[in-house]
């Protein structure tokens, strides 16, 4: 049983979970808070920005990883795995940018991962 193809891009998911990590530890360490956002808005876009990354990266790592080693094809899961990244990364940057507002970076980034999670769900239960 190998995974190389979904170890890559759980390392890049893991990398991003890491960059958004920090920044919440930035904005705690400036404002001096151990729990809560203080009712600092970026403060709490920060917090949320990482905490949805870390919502939707098990479900869809996991199911990327099912694929791969049920034999999909490795461009279908090099596809999948490339796609959750760019979108989780495009979400994090139109959430973080729009301060928790309408960003069309947001909107793809999300929509796109249901997609995908959806896709991902219909391969298993059909293939």
């Amino acid at each position: 049983m190998n995974a190389e193809i979904t170890a890559i891009y759980t390392a890049l998911s893991g990398l991003l979970i890491l960059a958004l990590a920090y920044r919440v530890v930035v904005f705690r360490r400036r404002l001096k808070v151990g729990v809560g956002d203080k009712g600092d808005k970026a403060f709490s876009v920060a917090i949320r920005a990482h905490a949805n990354m870390i919502e939707y990266a098990p479900i869809s790592l996991m199911l990327i990883f099912l694929a791969e080693i049920n034999g999909a094809a490795g461009l279908f899961v090099h596809l999948c795995g490339g796609s959750f990244v760019l979108l989780r990364l495009a979400h994090a940057y139109g959430f973080t940018q729009a301060v928790g507002g309408y960003s069309p970076f947001r909107f793809v980034g999300i929509l796109g991962n249901w997609i995908l999670i959806a896709l991902l769900c219909f391969y298993h239960l059909f293939f």
